[in-house]
């Protein structure tokens, strides 16, 4: 049941750490919080603790930046789930459709660590990556590398 589960996303989480380290990214793009942390009760504080400290071991082993997709409870802007999430994180963002704006969304700060607060933005959405961007697929987290070197 739960404790085959969770044995399997912990295999799974040291099979990606491995794969990323050889790549030595500069951004990881977790899309979506739920797909990575199946087994794991996303009200825990413990379980999201365990979820931080993951991310923070491997921001500080390859030396890179995440970036956690994760849904709003229905009818709030609220992050679903444990505050412990929001607690560890150094920005967060609110996106929403922009009802204005063809294919836009809006851009809203909602928490700013060590940076100053910026005022809301919006966005055309864009299929095309930057020039120089590469990414692999690894079960449904991706990660982004950019050619240059740091």
């Amino acid at each position: 049941g739960d404790r085959q589960e969770t044995d399997k996303a912990v295999m799974w989480w040291a099979r990606f750490v491995e794969q990323a380290a050889q790549l030595s990214p500069e951004l990881i793009i977790i899309d979506t919080l739920a797909r990575v942390t199946v087994g794991l009760k996303e009200n825990d504080a413990s379980d999201m603790g365990q979820v931080n400290q993951d991310m923070a071991d491997m921001i500080d082993h390859l030396d890179t930046t995440i970036m956690l997709v994760h849904h709003t409870s229905r009818s709030t802007n609220h992050a679903r789930g444990s505050t412990a999430l929001l607690g560890s994180v150094d920005s967060e963002f609110l996106v929403y459709p922009d009802p204005d704006l063809p294919k836009g969304i809006r851009l809203k700060t909602t928490k700013q660590k060590d940076a100053e607060q910026h005022d809301e933005r919006e966005h055309q959405i864009e299929r095309e990556l930057a020039a120089g961007v590469r990414g692999i697929a690894f079960g449904s987290m991706r990660c982004c590398f950019s050619s240059p070197t740091r």
